[in-house]
């Protein structure tokens, strides 16, 4: 328990994070949001706490679409938050990093393939920030895009996506087969973040 806790801390702040001041589900501030939105938000957070304090949910993707600023990374970081209590070993990566990743794997001699991708593969929790927004290198990122989600799959690890694209448009960058399992609702949960931008609204 520890060991997973001063690990993630360690990954966390690589990412910028700092273990202290993320964000919890019990200061979540809704007076923020439109208030056309603001039910189907509290839903949607409500449905992210049960989901992070689920001892084995039924599905290991969630999947969170919506424009940009709407508040999506805000709530995957509360369900970290959550995470960490509970003593989970997570990581947090944007889909830049993410494919820095995949483009130094792609390049690494053979025994040190592994290393580069460890944490990745066998995190508790892994959160992938803003998938889409990568550029795609040839025979790199839908590979090893693919290969990360069906081994986390194939594990039962929990995976949370946040991405400022339509499943479509995710069908349409990515392929079939990365749709059918972050956009699939046999495989994951998708929830469309309503909302328009708030960092605009808080200047």
């Amino acid at each position: 328990g520890c060991f997973a806790k001063r690990l993630s801390e360690k990954l966390l702040q690589n990412s910028c994070l700092n273990v202290k001041t993320l964000p919890s589900f019990e200061n979540a501030d809704f007076a923020i949001f439109d208030k056309n939105v603001v039910e189907d938000v509290k839903k949607l957070y409500d449905f992210a706490k049960k989901y992070a304090t689920d001892r084995n949910p039924n599905k290991c993707f969630l999947t969170i679409c919506g424009k940009v600023g709407v508040g999506k990374t805000h709530l995957t970081q509360c369900m970290l938050n959550e995470y960490i209590k509970r003593e989970k070993f997570v990581q947090f990566i944007n889909a830049f990093e993410l494919n820095e990743t995949f483009l130094k794997y792609y390049t690494s001699p053979i025994d040190e393939k592994q290393n580069v991708i460890e944490t990745i593969l066998t995190c508790d929790v892994l959160v992938i920030d803003d998938l889409g927004v990568e550029n795609i290198f040839k025979n790199v990122t839908i590979e090893n895009l693919y290969m990360l989600i069906s081994m986390r799959q194939n594990a039962n690890r929990i995976t949370i996506i946040t991405t400022n694209l339509q499943p479509d448009e995710i069908n349409e960058k990515y392929d079939e087969r990365i749709f059918s399992r972050i956009c699939d609702k046999q495989n994951c949960y998708l929830f469309n973040f309503a909302g328009s931008d708030l960092r605009l609204k808080k200047r």
